[in-house]
């Protein structure tokens, strides 16, 4: 694709769910690694968020998309469990540090969405916060799972 894409751009898909997506590629791995990108409407945020899926050429799978609207329809039970693991990060900074109002503290930017093979599905997403706001703050997570290895990311 490295000429064509020079020339032409990349390939654009339109799915019914994740909107306009451009495929892009690691060409030099073999088999090549696809992925997708788009910039979609995040309901239980009331914003946007930019989304990695990882794809073949096709772009994603029915199980991606049912995944990301699992996501958007747990997305309060999923902040329950993000609340203790975040504060627990923060109190490395600031001790005795507690969310008070997560939707006014923190917005989801971006999710990533694996090939979905079995369970558990390992995924994460990133937040901006206005307590850290030269960063972003990077959870993955196991299914529903926030795993303990919260990242901040300039």
């Amino acid at each position: 694709m490295g000429i064509f894409s020079a020339l032409f751009g990349k390939p654009i898909l339109q799915d019914e769910v994740f909107g306009r997506i451009e495929m892009q590629t690691f060409s030099r791995m073999v088999p090549p690694v696809w992925y997708g990108a788009a910039t979609i409407p995040f309901a239980p945020a009331s914003s946007e968020v930019f989304c990695c899926i990882a794809a073949d050429r096709d772009g994603p799978t029915d199980a991606q998309r049912a995944f990301f609207r699992h996501i958007e329809s747990t997305y309060p039970a999923l902040v329950e469990k993000l609340v203790p693991i975040i504060e627990e990060a923060f109190q490395a900074w600031q001790v005795g540090f507690t969310v008070s109002d997560f939707a006014s503290e923190f917005k989801p930017v971006e999710i990533t969405i694996p090939i979905i093979i079995g369970q558990p599905i390992q995924w994460s997403w990133s937040f901006e916060t206005v307590h850290e706001p030269d960063h972003l703050l990077a959870v993955c997570m196991s299914d529903g799972t926030p795993l303990p290895n919260v990242q901040f990311v300039e």
